[in-house]
């Protein structure tokens, strides 16, 4: 009885290496706390958001502007991440501000923009009250607007592209629908719910985190635009670039 018993919790085992080597898509095994595995994680924001948008026959937000991932893409051919123009780190190291890289025609190496402080909590107001972390957020929301509205196609990532990128995709996205007439705000934050619970390693408990995020900014501020622009101060004429190159699909 007792063999037995040994040999099924032998092939149990087996089962989930088998299920953790198969969907393990970046370089090297890597044990992640919040599930069995930790694969790429990587997704065209707009095409994500697009597809959470079931409502919709057409098609809300530009793809091919906005990809997203986890860290593990580094080293590996740019095209396993669409073949970004730059990428943008939301992970820090004291003493590095580039690192992280894909290699295809050229070497996209990423970027750090003046960040001195390790991003966490991206996604409560509380950490936008501390004036370091509210600095590196919006040095890293100010490049990522700059880097879509001069045409690049832009990467973000951190650890585990989850809960930072998540937070950071919920402001893009949520910023880019925000400017389209016909989609609703109740719209907007399923879609962003949606893309955010398509990270595999994601804790159950985190569901509905980017809907709270995005209720709090609406009451705080009454839109993302606003509260950009003045917790970051961030330039309303590159916003406005931002929002239609992202909507350019729908609106002229």
């Amino acid at each position: 009885m007792f063999r037995r018993l040994f040999v099924i919790s032998v092939l149990i085992g087996m089962a989930g290496l088998s299920v953790f080597l198969i969907k393990n898509e970046g370089p090297g095994l890597r044990w992640e706390p919040e599930g069995l595995y930790l694969d790429l994680n990587f997704r065209d924001l707009g095409q994500s958001l697009n597809e959470c948008l079931v409502e919709r026959k057409d098609k809300v937000l530009s793809e091919g502007v906005l990809l997203r991932s986890n860290k593990w893409f580094s080293g590996w051919d740019c095209a396993n991440v669409g073949s970004p123009d730059a990428i943008l780190s939301l992970n820090y190291q004291p003493g590095k501000d580039r690192y992280y890289y894909c290699d295809g025609s050229r070497r996209i190496i990423g970027e750090v923009p003046g960040v001195s402080r390790e991003l966490n909590n991206i996604e409560f107001l509380t950490t936008w009250d501390d004036p370091q972390q509210k600095s590196a957020i919006c040095q890293a929301i100010g490049t990522a607007l700059e880097k879509v509205t001069q045409n690049k196609r832009l990467l973000f990532h951190c650890e585990a592209g989850r809960d930072r990128t998540g937070a950071f995709a919920a402001l893009l996205g949520g910023l880019a629908l925000e400017n389209h007439p016909d989609v609703t705000r109740e719209e907007a934050v399923r879609a962003i719910e949606c893309d955010y619970t398509k990270s595999d390693s994601l804790a159950q408990v985190k569901y509905g985190r980017m809907e709270s995020f995005l209720h709090s900014i609406w009451e705080e501020s009454l839109s993302i635009e606003n509260f950009l622009i003045s917790r970051c101060g961030i330039n309303p004429d590159l916003v406005h670039r931002f929002q239609k190159k992202m909507t350019s699909v729908n609106i002229n």
